[in-house]
């Protein structure tokens, strides 16, 4: 693998585990803090496309940096790969532990 693609592989991974994190945490906060939930909708008049404007541009953003800085090349891709494959069902599973608490209690 050339190493231009092997920058952004490092880097937009890293920036999918983050952004992953970011979404369960944005989602946990709207479902507890109604004047957030309210100021998200503010901002674009609905709640969902402010939320998604943000997990995007972070993906983006974080990514963008993160393929230039050098010293995240020391990371192996598999680790990577394995932590996507972790944190991502993690997060979803999070988000459903909670939703379900939430609606129950």
């Amino acid at each position: 693998m050339n190493n231009v693609k092997e920058k952004y592989i490092w880097g937009y991974g890293l920036s999918l585990i983050i952004t992953s994190v970011f979404n369960l945490v944005l989602m946990v906060v709207k479902i507890l803090n109604h004047d957030f939930s309210v100021w998200m909708k503010l901002l674009t008049g609905q709640r969902l496309v402010s939320h998604g404007l943000f997990v995007i541009l972070t993906f983006f953003i974080l990514g963008y940096f993160l393929s230039n800085v050098k010293s995240i090349k020391t990371i192996s891709i598999d680790k990577i790969r394995k932590a996507i494959l972790i944190t991502i069902p993690a997060c979803l599973l999070l988000l459903l532990i909670f939703w379900f608490a939430k609606l129950f209690i």
